[in-house]
């Protein structure tokens, strides 16, 4: 590089690309204002004050994958559709590998019927149906992709219809395709994405299926029959996935659509159950259920969980 060229580069390029990436939605100044907020999340969120079961307890469970830094998410999330279904569904919270008894804690006091699934009792469930001799690839995933969880921890050795949330969501108002799929569960459902992004080609998912791949699948919030999963099927999966490019991080969420391209589904409808696209969804509280994944996770920690908190009656 000419001396004229490093000038230009340290004086002119090099402060450019600093302060772009310094002012970026993934740099310094936003994850600073984000763990402001999730701070001032948390606080709120431990005082959430437990919603009385239904008469007759709550009927229903949804599982969520949580540790003690996510306890914010997780509470707004969970609460939030509690609140809109009158307690009639009772969280079930997965650890995803940190969750400790001091986090167990802090969610005990806001939902005190809530179940845990530990650690302990993850490995338990592994070596009882899926022992590491026989299940190589899935015991691999579980123990470096956390979000493997999502099916393994919430299905494996369950029976009935589960119902899988993501933290990062608010309901806004009664779920009704939600509560009248617990009522009736007959099909599978997801939530519908804004693209189709499942971390590997469709050609080998679908080859993986034995049936072409349903688009735009979002395991943010999924309904499965737990004994409809073939855990030999996905074993080989696994195992495949992993020899054409490795591990990686949609690759949970492909599973579910190639789980899915085996059985009748439906999509949650997409005018109610949805990620933000634009602020105003957020403020004008748009639609049921809001998914804050990827640019609308900020809307989230800054805005929504305040918004929701307005619509609780003063205590």
């Amino acid at each position: 590089m000419s001396a004229l060229g490093k000038i230009a580069y340290h004086s002119v390029f090099r402060p450019f690309w600093f302060c772009a990436k310094f002012f970026s939605r993934d740099g310094f100044v936003e994850k600073a204002v984000n763990r402001r907020c999730d701070a001032a999340m948390k606080t709120a969120a431990a005082a959430l004050p437990p919603l009385p079961p239904p008469p007759g307890g709550a009927p229903y469970a949804a599982h969520f994958l949580t540790n003690g830094t996510f306890f914010s998410l997780s509470s707004f999330a969970a609460y939030s559709l509690q609140y809109h279904t009158g307690g009639r569904v009772s969280p079930v919270f997965h650890s995803d590998g940190r969750l400790d008894e001091e986090a167990i804690a802090r969610f005990r006091a806001v939902f005190p019927a809530a179940r845990f699934v530990g650690n302990e009792e993850q490995r338990d469930l592994l070596a009882a149906h899926l022992p590491a001799d026989r299940f190589p690839a899935l015991n691999r995933a579980w123990r470096e992709f956390v979000l493997i969880r999502k099916l393994v921890s919430v299905h494996l050795g369950r029976r009935g219809w589960n119902l899988f949330i993501d933290s990062d969501t608010l309901f806004w108002r009664r779920p009704d395709f939600v509560l009248d799929w617990f009522a009736h569960p007959a099909r599978a459902f997801c939530m519908e994405d804004m693209a189709t992004v499942y971390g590997y080609d469709e050609s080998v998912l679908a080859r993986l299926a034995g049936a072409p791949i349903p688009a735009r699948v979002n395991s943010g919030l999924v309904g499965i029959q737990s004994e409809s999963i073939d855990w030999d099927f996905l074993e080989r999966g696994v195992r495949e996935l992993i020899a054409v490019s490795g591990i990686n991080h949609f690759m949970e969420q492909g599973l579910t659509a190639v789980l899915l391209a085996r059985q009748p589904f439906d999509y949650a409808p997409p005018a109610d159950y949805f990620i933000p696209t634009r602020v105003s969804q957020c403020t004008g509280r748009e639609g049921v259920f809001h998914h804050y994944a990827g640019p609308a996770r900020n809307w989230l920690y800054r805005r929504a969980w305040r918004l929701f908190l307005d619509t609780l009656p003063a205590s």
